[in-house]
Formats: C-alpha cells, sequence, structure tokens
C-alpha cells in the first residue's frame, strides 16, 4: 500500500473541502514532532489539526508558504491510501 501526506484545507462556515495540498516530501519524523504524534499512530495515520502554535513550524517545512487563517479555514495533516486499493485483501 501507498499513502500519501496532506494539509487539507476547509472552509470554517461551510465545513466544504476547499483545498489538498500534498507535503509527501516533509519528513515523518519532522511531523511527529510538530503535532506529537499519538503512540498508538506512529505512522500518523489518524488526523491531526494544524492550530496556531503550529503553523510557524509547520510553514517552515513548506515548499510553499500558506497565508493561514484560522479564522476562515480549519486545517489537518492528513494521510490518503493511494491506489490501487487492497482493502485487507491478501495476494495469492
Amino acid at each position: 500500500m501507498k499513502f500519501e501526506r496532506l494539509i487539507t484545507v476547509f472552509d470554517s462556515e461551510t465545513e466544504g473541502l476547499k483545498e489538498e495540498i500534498n507535503i509527501d516530501y516533509i519528513g515523518l519524523d519532522q511531523l511527529k514532532k510538530i503535532f506529537k504524534a499519538q503512540d498508538d499512530d506512529p505512522l500518523m495515520y489518524n488526523i491531526y489539526e494544524i492550530k496556531a502554535d503550529h503553523v510557524q513550524s509547520v510553514n517552515e517545512l513548506l515548499k510553499n508558504k500558506i497565508a493561514f487563517d484560522l479564522r476562515a479555514n480549519a486545517y489537518y495533516i492528513e494521510c490518503a491510501q493511494l491506489p490501487p486499493y487492497d482493502f485487507g485483501k491478501k495476494e495469492k
């Protein structure tokens, strides 16, 4: 299985998805340090909200800086599985 990490941006009023930003070039260890990943989530498969105290650290790692607007938008670090999806099927 292959995964990608994204920053997802949602409109705070409508809760609609506005943007997905691929951040695969950022090391997992760097993200774990910033977001203090839970012990039971060593690969950061869970969703982590980007809060005000994360903004500077995240922006330092981004190739294209984000003008974070935490009032208008909600930002999250997410992990998504890429196709082909196996959904737990075992290879023969």
